[in-house]
């Protein structure tokens, strides 16, 4: 199912490219169309992303870490602690450990970066890039952004391009 919708995502993204390199259309409007393209292929890389770590995870529920939650048991008095304590809150905690597994609750853009380049999957640089694109995909949510919704260029697409070539090479 990834690769159809892959390959249908970048069918939209050469019409949308045809559009802006129109040449009655205008700057504004060309910004529009690599907008419109440019988030359509921070999805792709993100299901790449999703299929590489995929790869390199045992099945079936391809565990990519650990989230450590701690379950306050009991808080300890004034009264129980020995003299040489000076906290106000002192407590003790259960320690639980759930794994967080590619599809379950937790799991993002962002983990699946780190955990490419926590085991070697990807190098340093290889990171970087692939946390720009999804930096690029979060302007999808306008209320994270700091700055004006601009600067979406045919360069940017052509560098997510060869971002979705290494990809490709990485997973098959």
């Amino acid at each position: 199912m990834l690769w159809s919708n892959v390959e249908r995502r970048i069918n939209a993204v050469a019409r949308l490219l045809e559009h802006a390199e129109a040449t009655e259309v205008g700057n504004v409007a060309k910004s529009s169309y690599y907008r419109s393209a440019i988030i359509l292929l921070c999805t792709v890389v993100e299901g790449m992303v999703y299929e590489l770590v995929k790869k390199h995870t045992s099945s079936p529920r391809h565990v990519i870490s650990k989230a450590i939650k701690y379950i306050e048991k009991y808080k300890i008095s004034s009264i129980d602690r020995a003299s040489n304590f000076n906290f106000e809150n002192l407590f003790i905690c259960e320690k639980l450990e759930n794994e967080i597994s590619i599809d379950g609750k937790g799991a993002d853009f962002g983990k699946f970066n780190l955990h490419l380049k926590n085991h070697h999957i990807i190098s340093e640089s290889e990171y970087k890039t692939l946390d720009w694109v999804r930096n690029e995909r979060n302007k999808l949510h306008l209320q994270g952004l700091n700055t004006p919704d601009t600067g979406y260029t045919k360069t940017k697409i052509e560098k997510i391009g060869k971002i979705i070539s290494f990809l490709g090479e990485k997973i098959h």
